[in-house]
């Protein structure tokens, strides 16, 4: 066993107040009293962008706050601690057991059992030198796999855990709490601290639980443990040899783990000054650089008998044994069916689509037989793009897998490229060569109008959003705007000096939200028009500007007059601005909530909108964009000529309109007798929807009403398909919209995936999607009034667009895993994706699945719930 992989953890040094205080997700946020991030630490890292800013670029240009992460606030710099301080820290830290757990990972999964060290106490307080608090733990892992075997991809995860020796005490018997209280007297007693955790351990596991991971997370609590903070290391190199001797390794604090997901936290903490700090030694004698073996292959003698045994087995090689893997999240796959998986490895030929699943399938202890594959698909010619996109997620490290699949999306056209750039930047973070990086940076600098510009706002946004990655994603952002054309260039700068301004105008508002008065909203309206004619002043020297939405889109000033404070929670911005030809366009800017999930659900909104058009079926869906533009901010385009189910139900007859058929039907016949409004919207129809013949003809309010309640049916039909698929929440007639001319839409996703509201424990929805009577009755009315069968078509379209999201559901599955890296509350894991895997409802055949859809119809129509949540909101 000499040849097997070990890592020993020397010693330990905790910094004065890295520990000291715990701060809830909200502190964290929005006072920004963290210790790890004060003043003096971020003065520094803004230092370093500054001058690597203006070395990189020549100083040919500079923006000062380009790269400033505005949601930490500064703050006066710590007094150097009293010696009386430090020993009564040092007292209080010595009171807790710590102890390390060690791991090797692979693409997001453990390649081996969590290892913990034995339990350890503070050695010694190194007041003099460093004021860090210092463990000696001298822990040595052996880990059941050879140096030979490791590979380019393989990570050393380590966590640093304090434990609570109260809690713990707790849970022995009075034999037991009286040898605790030994603890400290001997270190003999860490010995029999160590038995009893295993004895717990023990305990613990023999109860039923759901899953691993709630036994862990049970036995962790009861036992008092807290991770202090983390770190994921990669073994290799960029040069692909395995590190040797010694490291020292600086941890990511347990704060962030809030909202920095684990698959995100690669590499050291460079950001702050008071991480923990740890030496970590590989031990290896000489360098061991790995090579791709290029003589393991697949003999064609091989292959070929293993395709005439994998036809004698039909069960086997059938496209039904296949689909049924491939509709299995890897999460749920057991040993046994990984077995059964590799043993399909030849079938890549002829269903490349396969290739994901039986990566994961290979033992990784195995280097022979993982080269021996990754040479077979390399005879591959085409990939699906769902499938090219899955193989450059967390899960695939390995460098030629990804350079393999970045060949294949450069068959992609920049269209397809830019609809899929929200996760192309995630899977940046796991690129540990350049072929994915150089392919993109070369599409957005040849083709910066149409993928440059929005790929350029998404590394700003994830630069803002990943402190682990900050200097990751600015290198990437300085190359684009290096290379890119003069005036595309000044566009950005101008447009990051106007988000800067306008972010502390919200700031300067969101300061007030304690105070929801008539008074203190009429103050932040006065207090937005002054700080606007501000910044109009300083628009005036620019020709015009542009906002992240759009690269086509020029602006010339905003019309403080028209610009608002929205009346909720956050205090979000109304922002009018005038475009050059006179035009108002509108948007909202949001301080104080994370918009990424937001941004995602629109971003799979549009996915779907596409492949129910590629099948000739057109949802007319009314789409609409959000851009983040760092942690906890951004812009979200509004829908013109739109308002709230709430607003049409109130002003038909106030609350308890709620329960009435009509405001919706009365709404739509109303609208379409508004003559001015009609001869604006024939003007601004689009040509696929009525062709230039038509639009001469559809004058009359009938003909205005017939197409209204055509775009009324089936926008409501695809937002009911999407709505019930992603799982989305919070579904009540605030959260729900229409166009004057009929087009249904949802908005404000905070909750999807299943994560439906509660209040005291009750479930608020229970209906599958937001279906109520008056939506019903609308279509009904106009049956009646015409002769048509509209209700029956929304039936039948909802159908159909649900058939055609299941026979494509592993693009958007895809779309989905991919965003697990983002740290997205509600996406935080691979099991937050079981909503979506649910509701497919894949064991059905088309004609099943056409009546399971118009059964939720009938049942979510037929939800007393969702019209009394209507009528609370509005009472």
């Amino acid at each position: 066993q000499t040849d097997l992989f070990e890592v020993r953890i020397g010693s330990l040094r905790i910094p004065y107040g890295s520990c000291q205080k715990q701060f809830s997700k909200e502190e964290y946020d929005y006072e920004m009293g963290i210790n790890d991030y004060k003043s003096d630490q971020f003065d520094f890292v803004k230092q370093k962008v500054d001058i690597k800013w203006n070395q990189q670029v020549n100083n040919q240009f500079c923006v000062k706050q380009l790269f400033d992460n505005s949601n930490i606030d500064e703050k006066s710099k710590s007094q150097q601690m009293t010696y009386h301080q430090s020993l009564g820290y040092y007292q209080q830290m010595k009171k807790k057991l710590y102890q390390i757990s060690v791991q090797l990972i692979y693409g997001g999964k453990s390649l081996s059992n969590q290892q913990f060290s034995v339990f350890k106490t503070i050695d010694y307080f190194d007041f003099a030198n460093s004021n860090d608090l210092v463990i000696n733990f001298d822990s040595t892992f052996v880990f059941p796999i050879s140096i030979q075997n490791l590979q380019p991809g393989m990570r050393i995860g380590l966590t640093l855990w304090s434990i609570d020796t109260v809690l713990f005490s707790e849970l022995g018997n009075s034999q037991d709490q009286q040898l605790l209280k030994k603890l400290f007297d001997s270190q003999a007693e860490l010995i029999y601290f160590d038995q009893l955790s295993k004895k717990l351990q023990k305990q613990i596991q023999q109860m039923k639980f759901k899953d691993d991971d709630e036994i862990q997370g049970k036995f962790y609590q009861k036992l008092g443990y807290k991770p202090l903070g983390g770190i994921q290391h990669d073994l290799f190199n960029i040069n692909q040899e395995l590190i040797v001797g010694s490291q020292q390794l600086s941890l990511w604090p347990e704060i962030t783990s809030m909202w920095l997901n684990s698959l995100s936290v690669i590499g050291s903490n460079t950001v702050s000054l008071k991480a923990i700090r740890t030496d970590i030694y590989f031990s290896i004698n000489s360098i061991f650089k790995y090579c791709q073996p290029q003589n393991l292959y697949y003999s064609d003698v091989d292959i070929n008998k293993n395709i005439q045994e994998a036809v004698e087995q039909d069960f086997l090689t059938s496209k039904k044994f296949i689909h049924q893997f491939r509709n299995k999240q890897s999460f749920y796959l057991t040993n046994q069916d990984y077995e059964q998986l590799y043993s399909l490895k030849h079938d890549v030929l002829d269903q490349p689509e396969i290739i994901p699943l039986l990566l994961s399938a290979i033992p990784m202890h195995d280097a022979d037989s993982h080269a021996k594959f990754i040479n077979l698909i390399k005879k591959v010619k085409q990939l699906p793009i769902e499938t090219a996109m899955e193989l450059l997620d967390f899960e695939n490290p390995d460098p030629i897998v990804r350079k393999f699949a970045t060949q294949q999306l450069q068959k992609l056209n920049i269209m397809h490229l830019k609809q899929y750039s929200l996760q192309l930047v995630q899977s940046l973070k796991f690129e540990r060569s350049s072929f994915l990086i150089n392919h993109l940076l070369n599409q957005a600098i040849n083709g910066f109008q149409h993928f440059g510009f929005d790929f350029y706002w998404q590394l700003r946004a994830e630069m803002r959003n990943s402190l682990s990655h900050f200097e990751f994603y600015q290198q990437i952002m300085l190359k684009l705007l290096q290379n890119i054309k003069q005036k595309d260039r000044e566009d950005l700068l101008n447009t990051e000096q106007i988000l800067n301004r306008t972010l502390l105008i919200a700031k300067n508002i969101y300061q007030f939200n304690k105070k929801r008065d008539q008074a203190s909203v009429q103050k932040y309206i006065e207090i937005l028009k002054i700080d606007l004619q501000k910044l109009n002043q300083n628009l005036e020297k620019l020709e015009y500007f542009k906002l992240p939405f759009s690269y086509s889109t020029h602006l010339k000033k905003f019309i403080p007059e028209k610009c608002k404070v929205m009346d909720s929670k956050k205090l979000p911005l109304w922002l009018c601005f005038e475009n050059l030809v006179g035009e108002e366009y509108n948007i909202m800017f949001k301080y104080g909530d994370d918009l990424r999930q937001d941004q995602l659900v629109v971003q799979l909104l549009q996915v779907m909108n596409s492949l129910w058009l590629a099948n000739s079926l057109n949802m007319r869906m009314k789409l609409y964009k959000i851009q983040p533009t760092g942690s906890f901010e951004g812009l979200i385009e509004i829908v013109p000529e739109s308002t709230t189910i709430a607003k049409i139900t109130q002003s038909y007859g106030g609350a308890s309109s709620a329960f009435s058929k009509q405001p919706i039907s009365h709404f739509i016949q109303q609208k379409q007798n508004l003559e001015d409004y009609i001869n604006k919207l024939i003007k601004k129809q689009d040509v696929s929807e009525m062709n230039i013949q038509q639009r001469q003809f559809e004058t009359t309010p009938k003909q205005r009403y017939a197409l209204a309640i055509q775009n009324f049916t089936q926008s409501l039909a695809g937002s009911c398909v999407s709505s019930y698929l992603l799982g989305i929440g919070d579904r009540h007639n605030d959260n729900v919209m229409m166009t004057m001319d009929g087009h249904f839409f949802h908005i404000d996703f905070g909750h999807f995936m299943g994560n439906f509201k509660k209040k005291y424990g009750f479930k608020r929805e229970t209906a599958p999607f937001f279906f109520t009577p008056d939506l019903k009755y609308c279509m009904q009315q106009y049956d009646e009034l015409t002769g048509g069968n509209c209700y029956q078509m929304f039936l039948n379209v909802g159908s159909k667009a649900y058939n055609i999201i299941r026979k494509n559901n592993q693009l958007l599955r895809v779309l989905l895993k991919m965003e697990v890296s983002t740290g997205i509350e509600e996406l935080g894991e691979m099991k937050d994706m079981a909503w979506f895997d649910k509701t497919l409802m894949l064991h059905l055949n088309e004609e099943q699945a056409d009546l399971w859809f118009k059964e939720k119809a009938n049942e979510a129509v037929g939800t007393l719930l969702t019209q009394l949540n209507n009528y609370i909101h509005i009472a």
